[in-house]
């Protein structure tokens, strides 16, 4: 059964046919991926005049927490967890990245397993290679893909961008204009002494700023652009 099965399958080439969705799938999420990077990169490169909705997302709650007095300890975790979250047709930042490598690995999978029962059910050596040669090829060309976009450097700089604005910039100011000297001292010493109840805390409270109306959210999202883009 397995071997008509498998018969009917590399008669009707299925197996060329799942290699282009794949590949094309991995080339067009990695194409996507670079641009939206591309985007928010360009976005954050100017974040206090910038209309994108991440941008000012990510600077109300920045500012929100200040003016709980609870302030931001960890810059970077802060800007890793909103990037994360951004989300494009409704599918996360961080999944649209990993489609290729998923697409690549399914690849890999099929040639295996092609190859495997080609060899089994003795299918020939000419469907064995052609099994090989299609399976590498389309893997090594999503790699190559990658490596060309390098995914990885765009996702450093803008995490270097918005660490910048948020830390050289943005905390300080905020710092100066909410705390007194001794909160302002305090908090500069739970900023070297960390703990889990301030994370705790500060977590509560961004969850209790998303909890209130739209009417308020809007108020100091208008605030913050009046601000920003004066």
């Amino acid at each position: 059964m397995i071997y008509d099965i498998f018969k009917e399958l590399v008669k009707n080439d299925v197996m060329v046919y799942a290699m282009t969705v794949l590949g094309t799938i991995g080339v067009l999420s990695s194409l996507l991926s670079s641009l939206l990077y591309r985007r928010l990169i360009k976005a954050s490169a100017d974040m206090g005049n910038s209309k994108h909705k991440l941008m000012k997302s990510m600077c109300l709650r920045f500012e929100t927490c200040y003016k709980l007095k609870i302030g931001v300890h960890n810059v970077d975790s802060f800007v890793d967890k909103y990037v994360y979250r951004h989300k494009f047709c409704g599918i996360l930042l961080y999944t649209w990245e990993r489609i290729c490598g998923q697409a690549i690995a399914a690849c890999l999978a099929i040639t295996i397993i092609f190859t495997f029962l080609g060899y089994y059910y003795d299918c020939g050596k000419d469907m064995i290679l052609f099994t090989l040669g299609l399976g590498i090829s389309v893997s090594t060309m999503l790699i190559a893909f990658q490596v060309m976009l390098d995914l990885n450097k765009k996702k450093d700089i803008l995490a270097t961008n918005i660490s910048d604005y948020l830390e050289n910039y943005l905390k300080a100011k905020l710092e100066n204009e909410y705390f007194s000297p001794e909160e302002l001292e305090q908090y500069r010493n739970a900023y070297f002494n960390k703990t889990e109840d301030s994370e705790d805390e500060s977590d509560e409270a961004i969850k209790t700023i998303e909890a209130e109306s739209d009417a308020e959210k809007e108020r100091i999202l208008e605030e913050v652009l009046r601000e920003y883009l004066a």
